[in-house]
């Protein structure tokens, strides 16, 4: 799965960061179950955006 994601956290004092990317998630078939492979996140700091 090839995905976009934006992510935000609030601080205790009200400061908030944001971070957005793409991600990865390779998930791979054994015995008739789909399993957790890989996962993998580029997420970097959003500019402005607070």
């Amino acid at each position: 799965m090839w995905s976009r994601l934006c992510v935000v956290a609030i601080h205790a004092d009200g400061r908030k960061n944001t971070r957005a990317g793409h991600t990865l998630t390779v998930f791979n078939k054994q015995n008739g179950r789909w399993l957790l492979a890989r996962d993998a996140n580029l997420l970097a700091p959003v500019l402005g955006i607070e």
